[in-house]
């Protein structure tokens, strides 16, 4: 009888066993299942990632800060390429290894544009500037107003390659809106024979910090960063062109889950130059926002360097 019963006990703990060990498979299969669909439909950043941003070389000092800044909070490495944005566009065109792009205009931004280079959802304008007419430190130049340029005893007038470059483009549509009293042009034919063609806008400060007898024309940004030139004359906003920086995502024919990753990092990126950590850098640097560039001298105070 003894042995009876323990058989029955054996038979009925094996059963019981066997219940528990399924239920564990069962449910360990199914919450499994859950972490990897939940792993595939969320590609998530990963600590080796590195987002390569392409921006303009008149955002040189201040990107290298806010990359810094995003890197803190994302966890993700940003690396920079700074070229002109003619120069970085017809790169993307070829190779594009890019995740971001940033260019100091819209024409640019137009020409990957039609290429359908660009996430044309994620292109937003985030920043502007201002032209300034800056010379060498040590030069006895000076100025009131644009039509005094040409009194000055200068040899050459350096500006970003006026076809090209953006800061180029911009002082070119400047000097073309400025008319010479008892002249039928405009400034900028007269000043063209002596113009110097920069590649970016960081050569052309170069240009006029290395040669006394050189002015040129630059982004304010630019000139405030540069101790070896000083500003000569800031024209008033309600006669520059606007400026207009512009970013948006690099596009990708890829569908591998380290493609999506880095379209979302470009995306978090771009959305990141809106956040108050950046605004606040970007104004330090003497940038100001598009929609500040409202004509009205009274703003001028946004783009003072606070730095």
């Amino acid at each position: 009888m003894c042995r009876k019963n323990v058989c029955v006990w054996r038979a009925l703990l094996f059963c019981v066993l066997s219940g528990v060990l399924w239920l564990s498979a069962a449910y360990g299969t199914v919450f499994f299942s859950k972490v990897v669909a939940k792993a595939a439909a969320e590609p998530i950043a990963k600590k080796d990632d590195k987002l390569l941003v392409f921006a303009a070389a008149s955002l040189g000092q201040v990107m290298q800060q806010i990359g810094a800044a995003f890197e803190r909070e994302s966890g993700v490495r940003v690396r920079f390429n700074f070229a002109g944005s003619n120069v970085l566009a017809r790169q993307i065109v070829v190779a594009p290894k890019a995740d971001v792009f940033l260019s100091a205009d819209t024409h640019w931004m137009d020409y990957l544009a039609e290429k359908n280079q660009i996430d044309h959802a994620s292109r937003r304008s985030f920043l502007s500037n201002r032209l300034v007419f800056i010379a060498h430190p040590s030069s006895a130049f000076s100025m009131s107003s644009p039509e005094q340029l040409l009194s000055l005893p200068f040899r050459y007038f350096a500006m970003g390659d006026p076809e090209v470059v953006p800061v180029g483009r911009y002082a070119k549509t400047y000097l073309r809106s400025v008319s010479m009293v008892g002249s039928e042009h405009s400034l900028w034919p007269l000043v063209q024979k002596r113009v110097l063609p920069a590649s970016d806008v960081t050569a052309a400060t170069a240009m006029v910090a290395a040669l006394p007898d050189v002015v040129g024309m630059v982004y304010k940004t630019d000139a405030l960063a540069s101790p070896r030139v000083r500003v000569l004359f800031e024209p008033t906003l309600k006669d520059m062109p606007p400026i207009r920086y512009e970013g948006a995502a690099v596009t990708t024919v890829s569908q591998t889950d380290y493609a999506q990753r880095h379209a979302a990092l470009a995306r978090d990126f771009l959305q990141f130059l809106s956040s108050p950590v950046a605004l606040i850098t970007f104004r330090s640097y003497g940038f100001t926002l598009p929609d500040v560039a409202v004509r009205e001298e009274s703003v001028s105070e946004e783009s003072v360097s606070v730095r």
